[in-house]
């Protein structure tokens, strides 16, 4: 969903979901079952060629099993948060 408040100002809002590919793996830098996130992002319109743009993202992670060498790891209630800033 994308709003323009002003002429100078618009802001964005999203969010998605992925399935992923299941709850159990064998890397331990696996996310392979899925997850959800939130987007935000603002833009200020300086004047036709130039702006100020940010955004800030929080995915959130599935829970999964790793099993390596006989041994096995769960990790849930993983999640990040992400910021950006473009001049």
């Amino acid at each position: 969903m994308r709003r323009k408040f002003f002429n100078k100002i618009s802001a964005s809002l999203s969010y998605a979901q992925e399935a992923g590919g299941g709850p159990a793996g064998d890397s331990l830098f696996t996310i392979s079952n899925g997850g959800k996130s939130h987007h935000l992002g603002l833009k200020y319109s300086l004047n036709d060629n130039a702006g100020i743009s940010a955004g800030y993202s929080r995915p959130n992670f599935g829970k999964v099993s790793i099993s390596s060498s006989g041994m096995t790891a769960v990790y849930s209630g993983n999640s990040a948060n992400t910021i950006g800033v473009k001049f």
